[in-house]
């Protein structure tokens, strides 16, 4: 993969990392106000910020998609590259062109990181805001999605920019 979308990848990621720092500054300066379940303006910028991390997070993960177009020279047009449950013809190509690169990401596709990142994005983008819940400790932050689709999501935001780097990693070595 060129060294370009090594760097943009380290990007997102670093900004994604950025979101999530603002995340827990304004949760340690206002955790009274955000746990009593008023909406204030002091708390406003924890939504701004979560949104933030899924979207870079998803960029990222489509911009390994792309990359993988590039590398592997599948030809596919930049808004035809995406990757489904019902096969596009960009995995299509891939199977064909690549089946080690497919199975690394069909396995990626079903993994419950990438899903509950999928499908937090869906929510935001197509039905609005999340109801957070938040655990908070000097070691990090979880932040449990109650319920999307019927589905109970408990997940550490830190998590998915590892998974991404580490299905980056394996694509970029291959």
């Amino acid at each position: 993969m060129k060294n370009s979308y090594r760097n943009n990848f380290a990007f997102k990621l670093s900004a994604s990392k950025y979101h999530i720092q603002q995340i827990q500054n304004t949760y340690k300066a206002n955790r009274i106000s955000f746990e009593s379940g008023i909406d204030t303006p002091e708390i406003r910028p924890i939504y701004y910020h979560y949104h933030a991390v899924i979207f870079e997070l998803c960029s990222a993960l489509e911009m390994t998609l792309q990359a993988v177009n590039d590398q592997k020279e599948l030809g596919i047009e930049v808004d035809k590259v995406a990757w489904k449950n019902q096969p596009t013809r960009f995995q299509q190509k891939l199977l064909e062109k690549n089946p080690l690169v497919y199975s690394i990401l069909e396995e990626a596709h079903s993994q419950e990181w990438n899903i509950a990142l999928r499908e937090t994005r869906n929510q935001l983008t197509h039905r609005g805001n999340i109801s957070l819940q938040v655990e908070f400790s000097e070691s990090g932050l979880t932040i449990i999605n109650p319920i999307i689709n019927k589905t109970i999501f408990h997940f550490d935001i830190n998590l998915w920019g590892e998974e991404i780097s580490e299905l980056f990693n394996k694509l970029y070595e291959e």
